[in-house]
């Protein structure tokens, strides 16, 4: 499952009958089976009920709709797609919920983000690109991807590591934040910051709390100095100061003091379909246009070509495609996950320390996808970012609350002994 989700970003895929199959699929269906088996002899746990619902509600909607309004061959596609990640969701909540198969996981998982981040870099820079990596489509969002799991990873560490393993640990992490810039990738420079917070937030005291002020301050003030950076180089380094230009052209047309035809034309693409699919969306409120028929309608406008695009925003495309009904659906699914990532946060003081690292991990995925998806929209990816927290959040049992005086005896032993970076680490 760990290599799995990695290789979720990995660009190549193969089309067979119009249906897209991805190495992340094969590992699935690898593991489908011995999953079905499993739970078909033991059954599935009644606390997963919740994330099932919503989520089948979600898959018979969008099913439904594409039958009704678009065609069979899109619903076919739909509800194999949708299948694969309720496997995945089932997979990862059965088989990553010890110790071992946590770190085996984690691991894994870490590991095939950075054979993708070296290889997205490493191929752009045998072209003599330095910067602005993207041909290779998904692989772009490991970099980001990468710096959360890199942090929940660290904050489950040994306190005392020794001196070359701290080396080693906190200049993979630089190396991660280059690549990250160098990368381009605005909508990932967006969502990692927030959720790196978010994990060093879920403090081992229970509930998102400000005690481990080392940690937040690592991340404000390294934050900080890289903000300082940017802004000390752009009048020297063009790429740096496009990127810049870019950011404040589109904050400047969504204010309206700046008009669109004046912005990059990937800015103009967002504004186009930011207006175009609220349109579609006052004209067909209830049920939308159909699944994936925003660019069928599109490239049928007589437009330019670099606006004949598809969405480049998940709630503006299910909105546009599938009316109220979609985003009601579609947002149930997402408070649902949240609430479980709540409420866990706010008893994290009883969980294992394997727990807390499924936690951060969860956490920090689910709001880097969040804020992914308003700039990322009409894929596999977008489901991922939202199916794997989950998973990793349903792992885990709600802990039953102790005894008043069992709390107190708890958290001065999670006081003394919790894992995580201190001070001076």
């Amino acid at each position: 499952m760990g290599i799995s989700s990695g290789l979720m970003f990995f660009y190549e895929d193969v089309s067979a009958g119009g249906v897209r199959i991805r190495v992340f699929d094969v590992g699935v269906l690898l593991v489908a089976g011995f999953t079905l088996h499993i739970l078909i002899r033991k059954g599935v746990r009644r606390d997963w009920g919740a994330f099932l619902t919503v989520y089948g509600l979600y898959t018979i909607y969008t099913v439904c709709n594409a039958a009704v309004m678009t065609g069979a061959k899109t619903a076919i596609k739909e509800a194999i797609q949708f299948g694969l990640f309720a496997v995945f969701f089932l997979a990862v909540a059965k088989f990553v919920a010890s110790p071992k198969a946590t770190w085996r996981f984690a691991s894994w998982f870490l590991g095939s983000l950075w054979l993708l981040a070296f290889w997205n870099a490493a191929y752009h820079l045998s072209l003599g690109s330095i910067s602005g990596w993207k041909n290779l489509g998904d692989m772009k969002v490991t970099h980001g991807v990468v710096l959360i799991v890199m942090a929940a990873i660290a904050l489950a560490l040994p306190t005392r590591l020794k001196r070359t393993q701290r080396l080693l640990w906190w200049g993979l992490f630089l190396v991660a934040v280059l690549f990250l810039f160098l990368a381009g990738e605005r909508k990932a420079w967006l969502a990692a910051t927030p959720s790196l917070l978010l994990i060093v937030l879920l403090s081992d005291a229970g509930g998102l709390r400000w005690q481990a002020v080392n940690r937040i301050l690592i991340v404000a003030v390294g934050s900080a100095l890289a903000v300082l950076a940017i802004f000390s180089l752009a009048p020297f380094v063009p790429y740096i100061d496009k990127q810049l230009t870019s950011i404040g052209d589109l904050i400047g047309a969504l204010a309206g003091t700046q008009t669109s035809a004046t912005s990059t034309l990937s800015n103009q693409g967002r504004l186009f379909s930011l207006n175009f699919a609220i349109s579609q969306f006052m004209e067909h409120p209830v049920f939308g246009i159909g699944l994936d028929n925003y660019l069928r309608v599109v490239q049928r406008l007589p437009i330019e070509e670099h606006l004949q695009k598809a969405p480049h925003n998940e709630l503006l495309r299910i909105g546009s495609e599938m009316g109220i009904v979609g985003l009601l659906t579609y947002g149930l699914m997402q408070v649902t996950i949240a609430v479980r990532l709540g409420m866990l946060s706010y008893a994290i003081q009883r969980l294992t320390p394997d727990e807390r690292l499924r936690l951060r991990i969860a956490g920090g995925i689910f709001a880097f996808g969040f804020i992914v998806n308003i700039f990322l929209a009409g894929g596999g990816l977008n489901v991922f970012f939202y199916v794997l927290p989950a998973g990793l959040a349903y792992s885990m049992r709600m802990p039953r609350r102790a005894p008043a005086r069992m709390r107190k005896v708890s958290a001065r032993k999670s006081a003394q002994q919790a894992p995580g970076l201190t001070a001076r680490a």
